[in-house]
């Protein structure tokens, strides 16, 4: 008998902090390009905003 694993890789979702617009465009351009399986699911550019946030989001990665 032969058994068959096959590892079903889950959307990676994750957050993206930078005070420069332009950053966080080029960080998400970059992982949406070269990493299909990763959702930049909310950028931010205000860390205020950012630390009130982050804790209701369901995320796996944050890029600061």
């Amino acid at each position: 008998m032969v058994v068959i694993y096959l590892r079903i890789i889950e959307m990676i979702k994750v957050a993206v902090i930078d005070d420069e617009i332009y950053c966080v465009d080029v960080i998400e351009t970059l992982l949406e390009n070269n990493f299909p399986k990763i959702n930049a699911v909310k950028s931010f550019t205000n860390p205020i905003e950012a630390v009130k946030e982050i804790p209701f989001l369901d995320i796996d990665i944050l890029f600061l």
